[in-house]
């Protein structure tokens, strides 16, 4: 895919919005859990069950495989998605095909890469929700809630935008399989991870010059919105230099090992018992060669400082 400067930055606005709604990043996610899997979770979510209970709940997938289970639901009680299915005019029967497809890909890919616990996936399609009193309580489970509307909006994109969701899908796959192996959130930089293993998903779908345009953009965010680039970017998070430093991260691998040593990279930190920078510089040293957190750190201050100068 080649990716051109103005759609390249419509692009890194839509990756770094994940923020604004995240736990997803071009889609909402909260991270919840259902009954299956609950033993495998150490976990189990009570507001899930209470939905299930009061038939707020209605199945409209499901994937059986032999090494996971993947279903799909909307919500029809207080995250009822009724209204913006007629609002938006929107084909449900497609819509439902579409999202499961997303995550029929991603979900087998990830667990094939990645390994991790997770092996049923409960993605619930909701109309708003109350991120706030929701996403602390319900965190480390199996099920991920996606925004229908910002769903529907981005599969009626364009191509390069529609394969956003791909990464968005996997950065909260990530997350789930995190928070299985490490529910305490010790690790360092769990967005980051979560950054690097997305931007494999991108390379797998689109190739390296999808991930560079990507960079090229976060970097004239940075740019214009005069991100900060002096700290230590593993204390503090920030959505538009975190994701340009893991993504420059990916890149760097990318050229000296390929998908693969991205993939590995993101393995390695999904299963490490280690914490802070050091766990990164574990993963990074089994590739071989001098790459480090601080070589990458350096290097990223650099590419986004020259183009702030001009050069």
């Amino acid at each position: 895919m080649v990716v051109d400067s103005r759609e390249a930055f419509l692009l890194s606005r839509e990756l770094t919005e994940i923020e604004a709604i995240l736990a997803c990043i071009s889609s909402v996610a909260v991270l919840l859990c259902a009954r299956a899997g609950a033993e495998e979770a150490g976990k189990r979510s009570e507001l899930f069950e209470t939905w299930q209970a009061a038939g707020q709940l209605r199945e409209e997938r499901r994937v059986e495989k032999e090494t996971y289970t993947l279903v799909l639901w909307t919500h029809r009680g207080q995250f009822d998605v009724s209204g913006a299915i007629r609002e938006k005019m929107i084909d449900p029967a497609a819509l439902f095909d579409q999202v499961l497809s997303v995550y029929d890909w991603v979900v087998p890919h990830s667990i094939e890469a990645l390994g991790g616990p997770v092996r049923d996936v409960h993605v619930v399609l909701v109309d708003g929700y109350e991120k706030e009193s929701t996403s602390a309580a319900l965190r480390g489970t199996n099920v991920i809630l996606n925004e229908i509307r910002r769903w529907h909006e981005r599969l009626g994109a364009s191509e390069s935008r529609r394969e956003i969701l791909y990464g968005s899908a996997a950065h909260e796959f990530f997350h789930l399989q995190n928070y299985r192996t490490d529910p305490d959130e010790s690790k360092f930089g769990r967005e980051f991870h979560a950054m690097v293993w997305e931007s494999s998903i991108l390379v797998r779908r689109n190739g390296g010059p999808g991930l560079w345009g990507m960079i090229r953009s976060l970097k004239a965010r940075a740019v214009a919105e005069g991100t900060a680039l002096d700290g230590d970017f593993a204390a503090t998070y920030d959505a538009v230099r975190t994701r340009g430093l893991a993504f420059h991260v990916a890149n760097l691998l990318l050229r000296k090992g390929g998908v693969e040593a991205i993939e590995a990279v993101a393995k390695a930190l999904l299963h490490d018992e280690g914490d802070g920078v050091a766990s990164l510089d574990a993963a990074l040293a089994a590739r071989g060669g001098d790459l480090t957190y601080g070589s990458a750190l350096e290097g990223y201050r650099a590419f986004v400082r020259k183009a702030g100068a001009g050069e």
